[in-house]
């Protein structure tokens, strides 16, 4: 059995215009063949178009939490944790979409640490299901379940307990370059070793992503709160994600950030509490 008590201290492309004339030359057809008394109200085009997913050149393609397409994502994060240890984790995701509004996701971490002695060890696999509802073009919803599997070889690897973690996301689009995208994610541990805690915590976080004009470069600011609600405390944290769209299918990333927490508190196999981390990725998107 490893336990911790620690100090925790405060501190727009071809594609688009295509679509669009294309629109604009249908309802302009259809326009010329109705009557002056058929332009009733219930027959005018509606004020916003209902559409099932982005573009893979739309500019928001990069900030886009509802973007739904194929995709391996590479990512390494270093964190150095509160009590001057440090926790790296290379992962592995697979997105796969099932039709226009599901997709399947799984993602292998891969933690080297030396909290609780130097280990080198495989993470608490995820597995996510997420469907898109009710998007147009200026709003949408994800909502989603994924289930954290005990996959970890040691201690540090992970939390020790098999999870569930619904999780809801609700993206605003402002103008052609922004997103603005709440969201929530709960995690509830249901079974696993006895002697680890439990886990009952809440994530409430704010993504604020901004795409250059054409899309070849992004920025997305996410602030975040969680709720541990098993150790009764806080930690907050932010980040912000510089990316560069190296090519129609790859895209590159670096991710600085910081965090702080509100009182003293114990964790294993966790990413939190951290003083401060840095994660760069590699994003391929297969058509």
């Amino acid at each position: 059995m490893y336990t911790s008590k620690t100090r925790i201290h405060l501190w727009p492309g071809v594609l688009p215009a295509f679509l669009a004339a294309s629109l604009l030359t249908a309802w302009s057809a259809q326009a010329a063949n109705l009557d002056d008394d058929m332009l009733t109200p219930a027959k005018r085009t509606p004020r916003y178009t209902k559409v099932a997913a982005m573009p893979a050149d739309d500019a928001r393609a990069s900030v886009d939490p509802l973007r739904m397409a194929m995709e391996m994502r590479l990512s390494n994060r270093y964190l150095g944790m509160i009590d001057g240890c440090y926790r790296n984790t290379i992962a592995g995701e697979l997105r796969m979409p099932v039709d226009e509004n599901w997709m399947l996701r799984g993602v292998v971490p891969f933690v080297i640490t030396d909290q609780f002695g130097d280990n080198t060890t495989t993470g608490d696999l995820r597995l996510g299901l997420d469907r898109v509802v009710g998007r147009d073009d200026r709003q949408g919803w994800l909502i989603g379940l994924d289930a954290i599997l005990d996959t970890s070889s040691e201690i540090p690897g992970g939390r020790g307990k098999h999870s569930v973690e619904p999780h809801v996301v609700w993206a605003l689009y402002r103008g052609e370059r922004t997103v603005i995208a709440p969201s929530y994610r709960h995690t509830i541990s249901l079974s696993g070793e006895s002697w680890r805690p439990d886990i009952n915590e809440g994530v409430l976080a704010l993504l604020v992503g901004w795409a250059s004009e054409g899309g070849t470069m992004w920025t997305a600011i996410t602030p975040e709160i969680l709720y541990d609600v098993e150790g009764e405390a806080q930690f907050f944290s932010a980040s912000i994600e510089l990316g560069y769209v190296a090519s129609r299918t790859s895209r590159l990333y670096i991710k600085p950030m910081a965090g702080f927490s509100s009182e003293d508190y114990a964790t294993v196999g966790v990413d939190y509490p951290f003083d401060w981390g840095i994660e760069a990725g590699w994003r391929l998107t297969f058509e």
